[in-house]
């Protein structure tokens, strides 16, 4: 007991303790305007411990939606990569939705104005990745016109000479500027993937041909896993990238179901659990069941652990959104 009411209160002081807080409404609501004195590690695991809370059905998905939005000053990269993960998640319930956009863009705009797109000389590291996380998160999810268009006007540049821009900025880029992009910007990656010797430029340039939202595009990359076109020890990770781009992840779950055997002829051995890696980001209810059905009669023994693992949680993400997809809506004002 306490001898007076309690204004907030941060269980987890430190964010040392290897366990989970949820808090009451109120005292979460509190929290909102107390960010600015946590700790970061505080603030990283208040985050990610609503979330965790917000999956397994306890804490509605609003209060995480509020509170995420309170984090609008945060300054943290750490922090801000763990918030945009669980924005990408929270937004495959809505996706392409305007209105979640705006609501990205109300979140992320503040970080973006205060970074912009140019580093400033003798910036630290953290801060360069920070810029790179936010305009990804403010050109994808937020859908923000002026992000889009200028990394449409980089993508190619980019895509020719990495170094033209800062490292960082370039990754948001290719994101941004491929999601975004059609048949021209396609075969620029693949162009430059052919040519380049570099590895970590060759995964960088793998990584972008996953972001493009065209089904037939899309196609092409899975041809390329299958020809040899796209080496076998990179295949499998390709594949999930693919599977967990909301535009494709159901065509490609037909071509993967498809040709389930030939794949894992193919695929090295330590490569395959990445075709079950991106399970739970399929939410779609049909396309979730045609998942479990397919396993329901397919074995998978080289990664029998993992693949329950990601049933389970694609069956509790799944149930995230038919339970709390209304609501959400109306967090946003649909």
């Amino acid at each position: 007991t306490f001898d007076s009411p309690i204004d907030w209160v941060i269980a987890n002081a430190g964010g040392h303790g290897f366990y989970r807080v949820r808090y009451e409404a109120d005292l979460l609501s509190e929290l909102h305007a107390r960010l600015a004195d946590l700790d970061p590690l505080e603030r990283f695991t208040l985050l990610d411990d609503t979330w965790a809370f917000t999956v397994e059905g306890s804490v509605p998905v609003d209060e995480f939606a509020g509170l995420a939005a309170a984090f609008r000053d945060e300054t943290e990269h750490a922090v801000w990569q763990m918030l945009s993960t669980h924005l990408l998640e929270l937004g495959r319930y809505v996706p392409n939705d305007e209105h979640y956009a705006a609501y990205i863009r109300e979140l992320v705009g503040p970080t973006v104005e205060r970074v912009g797109w140019e580093p400033e000389e003798d910036e630290a590291d953290l801060t360069r990745r920070l810029r790179g996380q936010v305009l990804t998160t403010y050109g994808r999810l937020g859908m923000d016109r002026a992000t889009i268009t200028k990394a449409q006007d980089l993508f190619h540049t980019v895509v020719a000479d990495p170094s033209a821009v800062d490292a960082e900025v370039a990754l948001a880029v290719l994101a941004i500027g491929a999601a975004n992009g059609g048949e021209d910007e396609y075969d620029a990656v693949v162009k430059a993937y052919e040519a380049n010797t570099n590895p970590q430029q060759q995964v960088r340039l793998l990584r972008t041909l996953t972001y493009f939202s065209d089904l037939d595009l899309a196609d092409k990359t899975f041809e390329k896993t299958l020809t040899g076109d796209i080496r076998s020890q990179d295949g499998g990770w390709v594949i999930a990238g693919l599977m967990a781009n909301q535009s494709t992840s159901d065509h490609i779950w037909n071509r993967v179901s498809r040709d389930w055997k030939r794949l894992v002829g193919l695929l090295p051995p330590a490569t395959q659990r990445y075709l079950v890696h991106s399970l739970p980001a399929m939410v779609n209810p049909g396309l979730a069941r045609r998942v479990q059905a397919f396993f329901g009669e397919t074995e998978f023994p080289i990664a029998a652990k993992s693949l329950s693992q990601k049933l389970e949680l694609q069956e509790a993400m799944v149930g995230l959104g038919e339970r709390e997809r209304d609501r959400l809506e109306s967090f946003l004002g649909r």
